[in-house]
């Protein structure tokens, strides 16, 4: 059981990474992350999974709470030693896919943005894991694409499938079916889901 990327996956996410140039507080799905997610109700300790070099405190216009960021990414380290991203060593950093991280600290919020279609299978135990890593109170923010097939290095994932575990594990508070406009026409995408859910 994994949530691995392929290698050749990795390289690409590598590639992007050590080629993207973020204008200060300007990542480009900003809008459509703050249009939904309102990140002004983050606060306490927050795990933010698969952020690569843009954690959500880089562009983020709400933030008023004080944050305890940690960051799991199995490529956290090799992206923070690339000098414009060298502020990542600031936060804690988990350098690891998150079905194999070992932790048993409970989070008040858990940030996954774009990270749950980059990887093949299990995406149940991923959900799985991520309630299993909050508080009673604890806050999921999540969004990822839907795809008609694997293109790019994401993959076609089972929304549906996904959609009803995380209806029996969790209140749904609010969710869209809107797509990212960053990402129509790209990469066969027709659907992106958005959802603030808390735990049961």
């Amino acid at each position: 059981m994994n949530d691995h990327m392929t290698v050749s996956d990795i390289e690409k996410e590598l590639d992007f990474w050590y080629n993207y140039i973020q204008e200060k507080n300007n990542f480009k799905h900003k809008d459509f992350y703050q249009n939904f997610f309102n990140f002004a109700d983050i606060g306490g300790r927050c795990l933010e999974i698969g952020c690569g070099g843009s954690p959500f405190t880089t562009y983020a216009d709400s933030i008023v709470q004080k944050i305890e960021l940690h960051l799991l990414d199995t490529l956290i380290d090799q992206i923070s030693n690339v000098s414009r991203f060298e502020f990542l060593k600031n936060y804690t950093r988990y350098n690891s896919n998150l079905l194999n991280l070992n932790c048993n600290i409970f989070n008040d919020s858990i940030v996954c943005l774009n990270v749950l279609d980059h990887f093949e299978n299990n995406h149940i135990e991923f959900i799985q894991k991520i309630h299993s890593l909050l508080n009673k109170e604890g806050t999921v923010f999540i969004y990822y694409d839907i795809r008609e097939r694997y293109c790019d290095g994401h993959y076609s994932i089972p929304h549906h499938e996904i959609h009803n575990y995380i209806s029996q594990i969790f209140n749904i508070m609010k969710e869209s079916n809107e797509i990212n406009p960053v990402h129509r026409g790209w990469s066969t995408v027709y659907s992106s889901y958005r959802a603030i859910l808390k735990v049961k």
